[in-house]
């Protein structure tokens, strides 16, 4: 039995930490010891059946969590500690180098393409400064696809020396099919999803003018929309604009979002950028009628009806338009895909990297 820990800034649950909740799952089914270390107060239940095994370090900030780290007692050494945020794994790094925290291994996850989301700025800087604080005392660096990979190298050359390595993000496909059959309100109209934050990194302004065009070739389609942000009221007001508001449907964050994507006619992940999308993976394991964006590397390769440009109105509404109208996507393609995506096989890779030496990447 080997001991885990798994560090987050809130038990908000969003990709990066759905990929970590999914690999805790799968090694106490393995029977291993996991623990997990969140920064601040609890706000969510998304972490409740852990139980004893989930710390909270009580504050309202991710900044004072990360300073009480200095002083946190971890309780003895364990085999490998993994995270998935910049601020926390270079804090991690330098706690591993002050002899804070002990642990054989030290994994660190990036969950977003930074230098392409921040390019100038005061948010650049404060992440460089996190990655080049910690990075170089981790043993693996894992990036969701290859594009992430080459924007560190090209941003940090001074770290290009660790042992970086591109492992695809995982997707438990049993827990995922079994939420998708728990009761739901769902509409009693056709409809196209998208699901995530009303942010403008998610193009829900460019999905929302492509749709008001696609109803006029379908009158009796709506456009739902699950997730919450500050951008809200804007896009409401743009539904106004385009005639189309009582056919678009903002159902803020639901915990539950697999009976919806289960139920669409057509999902859509309309992003003009992502680290990547693990939506899109449980759109596949769900739904046989899935497009997207050109949003993040590797989406190009996955079996979906069409990859739209990203920021294109118009290319958009041709691969919206495209998959309504087409067939089914080949349901023996997705599942061969989607089944080499077990967390089972993202921790075996991890191990495997591990005793691969950086110059050998």
């Amino acid at each position: 039995m080997r001991k885990f820990l798994f560090v987050l800034p809130s038990d908000d649950m969003g990709g990066a930490e759905g990929v970590q909740q999914s690999l805790a799952k799968h090694l106490i089914k393995e029977g291993h010891d996991v623990r997990v270390l969140i920064l601040t107060r609890a706000r969510t239940n998304a972490w409740s059946s852990f139980g004893e095994r989930i710390s909270y370090l009580n504050t309202g900030s991710v900044y004072v969590g990360l300073l009480l780290l200095l002083t946190y007692r971890f309780g003895g050494t364990f085999d490998l500690v993994f995270s998935s945020q910049v601020y926390v794994n270079g804090a991690l790094g330098l706690l591993r180098k002050l002899g804070v925290l002990k642990t054989k291994y030290l994994i660190l996850r990036e969950s977003t393409s930074v230098f392409l989301r921040y390019p100038k700025g005061l948010k650049r800087m404060s992440f460089t400064t996190f990655y080049k604080l910690g990075y170089r005392n981790s043993d693996l660096v894992i990036h969701q696809s290859k594009r992430m990979l080459t924007q560190l190298k090209d941003s940090l050359p001074e770290l290009s020396n660790l042992n970086h390595q591109v492992i695809p993000n995982p997707i438990d496909l049993v827990e995922v099919r079994e939420l998708a059959d728990h009761p739901a309100d769902l509409p009693n109209f056709q409809f196209i999803l998208g699901v995530g934050r009303l942010i403008h990194a998610k193009g829900y302004d460019i999905a929302i003018k492509a749709f008001a065009t696609l109803t006029k070739t379908h009158p009796d389609l709506h456009y739902v929309i699950l997730g919450d942000g500050n951008l809200k009221e804007e896009l409401m007001e743009l539904g106004e604009s385009l005639g189309i508001a009582e056919r678009l449907h903002f159902l803020g964050h639901v915990a539950n979002p697999f009976p919806y994507m289960k139920a669409a006619r057509l999902c859509v992940m309309s992003s003009r950028i992502e680290g990547y999308p693990n939506v899109l993976l449980q759109m596949l394991a769900l739904n046989p009628h899935v497009m997207s964006t050109n949003c993040a590397g590797g989406v190009d390769e996955l079996p979906l009806h069409g990859v739209a440009p990203t920021d294109d109105v118009d290319g958009l509404l041709n691969q919206m338009n495209q998959a309504l109208l087409g067939p089914p996507l080949n349901a023996e393609e997705v599942e061969r895909e989607l089944q080499s995506r077990g967390p089972g096989k993202f921790m075996e890779q991890i191990m495997e990297y591990l005793t691969v030496s950086p110059e050998g990447k």
